[in-house]
């Protein structure tokens, strides 16, 4: 303590707070030990307060009384039921419609699936100082079969156009590719070869006096079940299309695969979608299934026949 009193500098500050500190800690410890309630623990710490937040609810009188236990959907069913009356009873009204339209023209999103001729258009530009002996267009099918031959001299025109027919007459088989080749001979026996892409037709319509026959690819008409698929559903809504101007026809819905029976199922639900959407008595459209050739050519045929 001496040294402190002599030389009262910064370290003799110092020191005198560090000696009054050894002095003073232990007596705090003691206080605090003696009077816990005054610790700094924070868990004997109380905070008191009022509540300034109050909610209330009223329940109003035109509230629902739902029933836990019944279906939600029945509930607001009966529920709009007793309300609104007037429209329970429009819902029930039959909508009618015409059952033919005065155009055949029907300007619907589906249209265009079913190809009505000509299948394949090409267009020619010969060089003008080139003089054509003759020409030839082939088309083979699936098998390498010449399916249709198309020929001519002299010249060759603008436009080749394939009507979807073989050299025959028949029809091609939807859902199966067809090839073609052109070959041009000039004046001085210099041969020229164009190959193209392959064509597959889906949906093909031709039209006969007293006749309209409409043939679809079943694999695309159908999906597992059996049920429309998607692209089906704008195939078979087009065949209506063009179905509304012969309704007064023989309509016969036939589909031609491995398994009869489910060719049967196919061809009943093309008949009730039509009669449906014809308007037309049940049983007015025949349905058949029938076994595919030896060829296994699958397909649906829809053919209407003037009475």
């Amino acid at each position: 303590m001496g040294n402190i009193s002599e030389n009262p500098g910064r370290g003799g500050f110092r020191a005198a707070a560090v000696c009054a500190g050894v002095f003073l800690i232990p007596a705090m410890l003691s206080a605090a030990a003696t009077n816990p309630g005054q610790s700094g623990d924070l868990k004997n710490v109380v905070i008191e307060g009022v509540p300034r937040i109050q909610m209330r609810g009223d329940k109003l009188p035109s509230a629902a009384d739902m029933d836990p236990r019944q279906c939600v959907e029945d509930f607001l069913s009966a529920y709009m039921s007793e309300n609104n009356p007037l429209d329970k009873l429009a819902i029930t009204l039959p909508l009618y419609l015409p059952s033919s339209l005065a155009s055949d023209v029907v300007l619907s999103p589906w249209r265009g699936r079913l190809v009505e001729g000509p299948v394949l258009s090409l267009s020619i530009k010969s060089p003008p100082k080139v003089k054509v002996a003759q020409w030839r267009l082939v088309i083979a099918d699936d098998r390498g079969k010449v399916f249709r031959t198309l020929k001519g001299r002299n010249s060759i025109p603008d436009t080749i156009i394939w009507d979807g027919l073989s050299d025959s007459g028949s029809d091609l088989k939807v859902g199966h590719p067809y090839a073609y080749s052109l070959s041009v001979l000039d004046a001085m026996d210099v041969p020229t070869y164009l190959f193209g892409k392959s064509v597959t037709v889906n949906g093909f319509v031709r039209r006969r006096r007293g006749r309209l026959a409409l043939y679809m690819s079943t694999e695309n008409l159908f999906t597992k079940g059996p049920a429309f698929s998607p692209q089906g559903q704008m195939f078979i809504r087009e065949s209506q299309d063009l179905l509304r101007k012969v309704t007064g026809w023989k309509i016969t819905a036939n589909v031609y695969g491995d398994d009869q029976d489910l060719a049967q199922r196919e061809a009943d639900i093309i008949k009730d979608f039509l009669e449906e959407g014809l308007h037309l008595p049940k049983g007015t459209i025949a349905a058949k299934g029938q076994l595919a050739d030896k060829s296994f050519y699958h397909r649906t045929e829809i053919l209407a026949v003037k009475s």
